[in-house]
């Protein structure tokens, strides 16, 4: 999707709770979009199975909110904030996994210095809770770097060399998908360090 295209300029800042890029099916995700002044305008969007659509058409709209409840798989990808306009907010891919396992991992770029916690879940099919306790394995880029118990890694004090696509495996259900993992620069610590 060329964003070039239909957006003049980013604007908005597009949250989503919980804050992560993957979802079971059936699971439910808030999206917010923060902009300077009045929402008046603006609408959350997605382009998901090559289709462009506002919130009222797959979801929930509740002033600058949208809520999606219940996803599938067809729920997976590219959501965002637009104005009329065509002022915009940041993007995020959301993933929706028909597997058992998930990474939970942030959705929104963390800052450089930063503890970043990733987390892997396992769920069984049609339960309703998902659980972490067990020893999951973690790759970044492809590459193993290391065993957690309790399904919990915590990349501590991060850096632009953090940046990358993460993913984790459950001992013996399988994997998730990857996720990016954004890393941006924090100048200010930067400068005083220097």
């Amino acid at each position: 999707m060329d964003f070039t295209s239909i957006c003049l300029a980013v604007a908005a800042t597009l949250s989503i709770q919980p804050d992560r890029r993957q979802f079971f099916r059936y699971e439910a995700f808030n999206l917010s979009c923060t902009v300077s002044g009045s929402f008046s305008g603006w609408k959350v969007m997605r382009n998901a199975s090559e289709m462009f659509s506002p919130c009222e058409e797959w979801g929930r709209p509740n002033r600058s909110s949208c809520i999606n409840r219940s996803v599938y798989k067809s729920d997976s990808g590219l959501y965002w904030c637009q104005s009329e306009q065509g002022e915009c907010s940041n993007i995020l891919n959301i993933t929706i996994n028909t597997g058992v396992v998930i990474l939970e991992s942030p959705a929104l770029p963390v800052m450089v210095g930063d503890n970043v916690t990733l987390r892997c879940s396992y769920k069984e099919r049609y339960a309703s809770n998902s659980s972490s306790d067990f020893l999951a394995a973690f790759y970044s880029n492809g590459k193993f770097i290391g065993k957690e118990s309790a399904g919990k890694m915590i990349l501590k004090n991060v850096l632009m060399s953090n940046k990358g696509f993460y993913k984790c495996q459950h001992p013996d259900k399988g994997e998730s998908l990857e996720s990016w993992l954004e890393v941006k620069g924090n100048y200010l610590l930067q400068h005083i360090i220097v």
